[in-house]
């Protein structure tokens, strides 16, 4: 849908992100390793998978019917279209060359320079009354997480203008109030000024990963030296592959780092999602943790 198509449409509520990348982009796009694209269907997969991380007490068949009624599917017996829809202003892409592990050299891929800005309108009918819920969702991915390629290592990280901190006490006093909103809150505990700044007041029962814990670490006065303590936390904090690995089909990262401009020095901010399994608790992957967690300043 065209930008005026989207404008006269009176049956719609719709709500604008004016979103800058603070660390480069890579999203493969019709050229595939040609030319990186920002393409809304990967939004919308990411905003799906961090609405997952905050469904802390359904089964697979309730949390998979659930999601696809809010953003479409055909995995159940009912299929369905997401209410929700998104849009981009004009389309964004870029074939600069990134290296993804910037702390070696030598890996480059075709992506979207850092400071490159895109406008991204949600939108959906005005009878629908849950559209608060998907702009909360919003929110809290614009403070947790990036997009992309390496995006649990920090690439791929935006903010809107709209969301701005002064502060680590104001970035968590932030990310409480949308967590609020989220009716999440209170199952953390906060720790304004901590390094740790929530943890979750209980273990973690579900099988697919959900929000346990919230990390800052030490604060530089560009990206590219968080993305360098990044790719080395995740080099020398890893040597079990407990911090994810793609040996033998391995698992993801339970530990998702991203980049956030506070004040006026960028930081990382280490996101831990957790599972019921026994590998995510405890042994190798507590001490490989304390070791990926130091490396980021994290004390």
């Amino acid at each position: 849908m065209e930008q005026k198509e989207i404008e006269t449409v009176s049956a719609v509520q719709q709500q604008y992100y004016e979103l800058t990348f603070i660390t480069p982009m890579v999203m493969h796009g019709l050229n595939n390793r040609m030319e990186a694209e920002f393409r809304t269907s990967s939004l919308k997969g990411v905003l799906r998978y961090w609405w997952r991380t905050l469904q802390f007490d359904k089964n697979k068949n309730e949390l998979l019917e659930e999601e696809e009624k809010l953003f479409g599917g055909a995995s159940t017996k009912y299929m369905r279209k997401s209410p929700l829809q998104i849009h981009i202003s004009k389309p964004l892409k870029g074939n600069a060359k990134i290296n993804i592990l910037p702390h070696k050299s030598g890996n480059s891929s075709s992506g979207i320079k850092e400071n490159e800005t895109v406008t991204v309108i949600l939108q959906m009918l005005k009878n629908r009354p849950d559209f608060e819920m998907y702009n909360d969702y919003f929110a809290y991915f614009l403070h947790l997480a990036g997009m992309g390629q390496r995006a649990r290592r920090g690439f791929g990280a935006c903010q809107t203008a709209g969301i701005t901190w002064d502060s680590i006490e104001d970035f968590t006093s932030s990310l409480k109030s949308v967590l609020e909103k989220l009716d999440a809150h209170d199952k953390f505990t906060w720790n304004s000024g901590k390094s740790c700044i929530l943890v979750k007041k209980t273990n973690v029962t579900s099988a697919h990963p959900t929000l346990y814990a919230v990390y800052v670490g030490k604060g530089k006065d560009t990206f590219l030296e968080i993305l360098k303590d990044i790719g080395t936390a995740s080099h020398f904090g890893n040597p079990r592959g407990s911090l994810g690995t793609t040996r033998n089909k391995g698992n993801a990262s339970p530990l998702w780092c991203t980049v956030r401009k506070i004040g006026s020095k960028y930081y990382p901010i280490i996101t831990e999602l957790r599972t019921n399994r026994k590998k995510d608790i405890g042994g190798s992957y507590e001490q490989d943790k304390k070791i990926f967690l130091e490396k980021l300043g994290v004390i």
